[in-house]
Parts: structure tokens; C-alpha cells; sequence
């Protein structure tokens, strides 16, 4: 959050993974048994890592660092089906392998464009001209607003567990570990906004909602 916009990050897409892994003997005698011993000894190396190792190979690629850890899970079938049309499409005999998913997550390849933080919450509350209407029938209209907004030090630092009350309404909202607050239902109109830490106390008048795009509920404690 920063001057009245935020970013809003989504999290990483993770995508599964397949590969096929198999054994082809240069020569010698007993061909398949060598295949399946070169097999076996690659999946008692798999099988010691449920995900992904931090090796140097992958320092400086998009895999390193990534929390929670990446699984890889070996000789699960799930994730591969079909190996016979898989081999008949590379013109060989069906061989004996092993399947080795690994997950990798995909961050976002552009930064999010800023919005405009939400400042006001707006209820309408009254009877409907039918049921299937969001049409409320005049005159049992009631408007009510919830605000919200960030309490800053002179040096534009978060204002932690200030104080905001809403004189006229005796309603109060404490600032969380980024200065910010929430307080209402409020009916629309003028009151006064004051924030209160320690000794430091300060207040503004506030209108509801407010008169134009710029304005806000941000509070400047003196301290």
C-alpha cells in the first residue's frame, strides 16, 4: 500500500510436471536386468527427496527459494497416462520405466497495475418493491457507511494500536502493525475523527462519504 493504491499479488501458479525416465544398456549380457538395476538405483535416489533439493545448480533459476518447499513425488502413476502410446509414438518397443512428477511454480511474469484502496463500504437497507427486485421501495431507504483508513507519524510511519474514535458516534477502531483502521456502521454526515496515542492526541473533521475522489481518512498523529 502506498499514497492510497495498492498491489495486489496473486500467488505463484503451480503446474505438475511429468517425465519419463528409463534405462537403455549399451551392451553386454542379461540387457533387461541391467535395465531394471539402473532403475531401481535411480529411485532409491528420487525417493530420498520429496521435494525439490536446494543444490547449486538451481541458485540462480526461479526454483530456488520458493516456500513452501516444491514436492517431487517418483513412481506415482497418476500424473502419466497412456506410457505404451507415448513409446509407440517415438517408434520404439514399450520399455520399463519410472514416472517422476515435480512441481514448479510460475510467478507472475508482469507487475500488477495499482488500485485504489477502499475507503468506504456503502450498505442500503430498506424494503423491496417486489422479491425479486433490488429496487427498494422510496421513502424506507437507510444508507450506511463503514470507513476505513491509516494513521501515520509526521515521518509517514505506521501508527501502531493508536486510538480512532468517532466522537458523535462514541464508536472506536484500534490502528493494526500497519496503522491502518476500520470503524463504522455510520449514517452519511459531518463528525469528528480523533486519534489518540499515549499523550499524543489529534482530530479532524471528517465528512461521510467523502466530498471528492481525493480525499480520505488518513490522521497524522503528533506525537
Amino acid at each position: 500500500r502506498r499514497n492510497g493504491q495498492a498491489i495486489i499479488h496473486n500467488p505463484p501458479k503451480r503446474i505438475a510436471c511429468s517425465y519419463l525416465v528409463t534405462a537403455w544398456p549399451i551392451g553386454g549380457e542379461e540387457l533387461p536386468l541391467q535395465e531394471h538395476r539402473l532403475l531401481s538405483q535411480v529411485l532409491q535416489v528420487f525417493l530420498a527427496y520429496p521435494t525439490i533439493p536446494e543444490i547449486p545448480f538451481l541458485e540462480n533459476t526461479r526454483l530456488a527459494g520458493q516456500e513452501p518447499a516444491l514436492p517431487m513425488v517418483t513412481a506415482q502413476l497418476d500424473g502419466v497416462q497412456s506410457t505404451a502410446e507415448f513409446w509407440t509414438a517415438l517408434g520404439n518397443q514399450l520399455r520399463p520405466s519410472i514416472t517422476v512428477t515435480v512441481t514448479i511454480a510460475i510467478k507472475e511474469l508482469f507487475e500488477p497495475e495499482p488500485t485504489p484502496i477502499v475507503i468506504t463500504q456503502n450498505w442500503q437497507l430498506g424494503e423491496r418493491i417486489s422479491p425479486c427486485s433490488e429496487q427498494l421501495v422510496p421513502g424506507t431507504e437507510q444508507q450506511f457507511f463503514r470507513i476505513g483508513g491509516r494513521v501515520t507519524d509526521a515521518e509517514n510511519n505506521p501508527v501502531v494500536g493508536a486510538t480512532v474514535i468517532l466522537v458523535e458516534r462514541n464508536l472506536r477502531a484500534a490502528t493494526d502493525r500497519d496503522g491502518n483502521y476500520s470503524i463504522g456502521s455510520i449514517p452519511a454526515g459531518a463528525y469528528t475523527l480523533r486519534v489518540q496515542l499515549d499523550d499524543g492526541v489529534q482530530e479532524v473533521t471528517i465528512t461521510i462519504p467523502v466530498e471528492s475522489p481525493a480525499s480520505n481518512y488518513n490522521l497524522e498523529l503528533q506525537q
